[in-house]
């Protein structure tokens, strides 16, 4: 991610009206789904001066990791490249990525990266631009947006479900005008979902690591036991056995 794209992403989501705004839903957002989301380690790409406050109690272990020195805090703990995370396989059991993908130059590389150190039923909490909501009327050429990579929800899910990530839950939010007074906005969220969904300026989804749980034959079992103090040598010139339980089984 270039480090002027999400510099100005953030830069205009906390010096505008708007960006708090929409800040405000995503830490709304965030929060609402760590009260259900595996807390074991949590893991927060992005800048670590975004708005979402969390407790000790939510989590063992909550880690910082920014793209690039320009977005780093005093809470950052690593600063590297999200195609290539310092972080051991299977290590993370939540990443919470605001905005993650409007500034993604390589998404491919970094949603195999995630699927790497994500463990087996972890989960991926992602807000995003809306690239067919109405805000782009207003603020789709300011120089801070400019070099994003907008996506819709649709896009999105079909990224996340070609590497082998489902969909638990997902939100769209944010329909306030340019214009319009604060005391009438959760009337016009609610009118906003009911009726346009597809043209809010944000989306929030929750994407699940999928597993596939195996459960061996009981012949299977009973061989493989059997040569569970053989050497390599002589375990591996005695796998037929097992083939051959898989495969009757196959004509069962």
């Amino acid at each position: 991610m270039p480090n002027d794209c999400e510099s100005g992403l953030l830069t205009w989501l906390h010096g505008s009206p708007f960006g708090h705004y929409m800040l405000q839903q995503t830490q709304a957002f965030v929060m609402d789904k760590l009260t259900r989301a595996p807390l074991s380690t949590v893991l927060q790409l992005g800048a670590a001066n975004l708005p979402l406050p969390v407790d000790s109690a939510f989590a063992g272990q909550f880690l910082f990791q920014a793209a690039s020195a320009t977005i780093a805090t005093s809470k950052t703990d690593v600063v590297a490249a999200y195609d290539a995370m310092p972080w051991a396989t299977h290590s993370i059991n939540t990443v919470i990525w605001p905005y993650g993908l409007d500034g993604c130059v390589q998404p491919e590389c970094v949603m195999r990266e995630l699927h790497r150190i994500l463990a087996p039923g972890g989960q991926i909490v992602i807000t995003g631009l809306n690239a067919c909501g109405y805000w782009r009327l207003w603020y789709g050429h300011h120089a801070n947006l400019r070099g994003l990579h907008h996506h819709t929800a649709q896009s999105v899910q079909q990224l996340f479900q070609k590497h082998g990530f489902t969909l638990s839950e997902a939100q769209f939010m944010g329909y306030r005008l340019r214009v319009q007074a604060e005391e009438s906005q959760s009337v016009w969220e609610l009118m906003g979902n009911r009726w346009w969904p597809h043209l809010a300026a944000q989306f929030g989804a929750v994407y699940t690591k999928e597993t596939m749980v195996l459960t061996p034959l009981p012949q299977a079992v009973e061989v493989l036991k059997k040569q569970a103090n053989l050497g390599w040598e002589a375990a591996t010139k005695n796998h037929g056995a097992v083939r051959s339980c898989l495969d009757k089984s196959n004509h069962l």
